[in-house]
């Protein structure tokens, strides 16, 4: 991300949906926008191995995911600096990444919207298997 503007205060909720603690915010560009299967995962040997976070970690760990999916925080300059190394790389050679099963199931998850603000998810039996008859009755 490339900082556009000087900073602003703004306290339109964005990270928390009363109260939101972020409110300094700046106008931004991104420096690189990947399609999806362009995107490099995070279990890439390449980055699994440097990131401070998970380098130690076996990769069937989630042990890492605080550092992702947690509210902003502060992150080793040099996790930063590898990952927008490799981000700026594959801006230019835009390799492909296929998905597992396991990643497109998660991909189609979709979710419905109950009353007020909350969503779940809902599971859709596979094709195959809605094509074959249910004969746990007979």
């Amino acid at each position: 991300m490339e900082i556009k503007s000087k900073s602003f205060t703004d306290e339109t909720p964005i990270f928390q949906e009363e109260n939101d603690p972020f409110v300094l915010r700046f106008k931004v560009n991104p420096l690189v926008w990947l399609p999806l299967k362009k995107a490099i995962p995070i279990k890439d040997e390449a980055i699994w191995k440097y990131l401070s976070f998970t380098k130690d970690l076996p990769k069937e760990s989630k042990h890492w995911t605080y550092m992702v999916f947690s509210s902003p925080r502060l992150w080793p300059k040099s996790d930063c600096e590898f990952l927008e190394k490799g981000l700026l790389k594959q801006r230019e050679r835009l390799v492909d990444y296929p998905f597992t099963e396991e990643d497109e199931k998660k991909l189609k998850s979709p979710k419905i919207r109950l009353t007020g603000k909350k969503e779940i998810t809902v599971s859709i039996p596979d094709e195959e298997a809605s094509d074959k008859p249910d004969h746990s009755e007979l």
